[in-house]
């Protein structure tokens, strides 16, 4: 099988999971036999980026016309089997969903938030958990500055995803959404997503024992936890602190 997979990574240096997913299984897949073509952009380029070209990457984040014609010319020269979308915000932007479905390949996307629900993809309001914007009323994240503490970046989002909740592209362009667990498809369900088109696949990590060295201490307390991820506050860590 040929996979075009397509994914804006985040910063070069930040721990993100999706990054390290995308990376783990293209290459899996790859090790499998299937022939995998990638389509990527890193944050980083804006960051590079002039004047001019932050304010050009802006307005491409509601509709990006450079990705969506590099991407339908992408289809058309591989002819891939599927099509396979990890994260599209902020550079790609939705109009590679488009792009994908009008060249008439299966597209499936992997949800490694819960964007669709809160466009912020922490479902947090400060330290609070907060889904409210699911209900499509997206301006309410200027009023708590939700997006990296602005009110002109909230409103900035708030009209990507308003504009897109009225053309019901997530609705209508992805063929299948493959979640990470059951908590994010009751909210997909919640706010109108079918429940035929998800799939529930958990993410993974190679063998432990295969590639990293065991560690040996001396003493361990007769209780204690682990936990193995980016230190963050929508990760849970300050619940876990408090119930353990």
């Amino acid at each position: 099988m040929k996979i075009l997979a397509i994914h804006n990574f985040h910063r070069k240096g930040s721990a993100s999971g999706d990054d390290q997913v995308f990376k783990s299984e293209t290459a899996l897949l790859e090790a499998h036999g299937h022939t995998v073509v990638r389509y990527t952009v890193t944050n980083d380029s804006f960051d590079h980026s002039g004047a001019l070209g932050k304010l050009r990457a802006a307005f491409g984040m509601l509709w990006s016309f450079r990705h969506y014609r590099a991407v339908r010319a992408l289809i058309r020269r591989t002819q891939p089997d599927v099509v396979h979308i990890h994260t599209f915000f902020p550079l790609l932007s939705p109009s590679i969903l488009y792009a994908a479905k009008r060249s008439g390949t299966p597209v499936v996307a992997t949800l490694h938030d819960t964007r669709f629900v809160c466009p912020c993809a922490t479902s947090l309001r400060g330290t609070e958990l907060c889904n409210a914007c699911g209900d499509g009323h997206y301006f309410r994240m200027c009023r708590y500055r939700c997006f990296k503490g602005s009110r002109l970046q909230s409103a900035l989002v708030g009209l990507i995803f308003k504009y897109h909740r009225i053309r019901r592209s997530f609705y209508r362009q992805i063929d299948r959404y493959i979640c990470l667990n059951d908590n994010q498809m009751a909210l997909l369900r919640g706010i109108g997503f079918s429940q035929d088109k998800m799939v529930k696949k958990y993410n993974f990590v190679p063998d432990a024992e295969a590639n990293c060295k065991p560690i040996t201490m001396a003493e361990l307390p007769s209780r204690y936890a682990v936990f193995y991820g980016r230190i963050g506050e929508e990760k849970g860590v300050r619940a876990l602190m408090q119930i353990w």
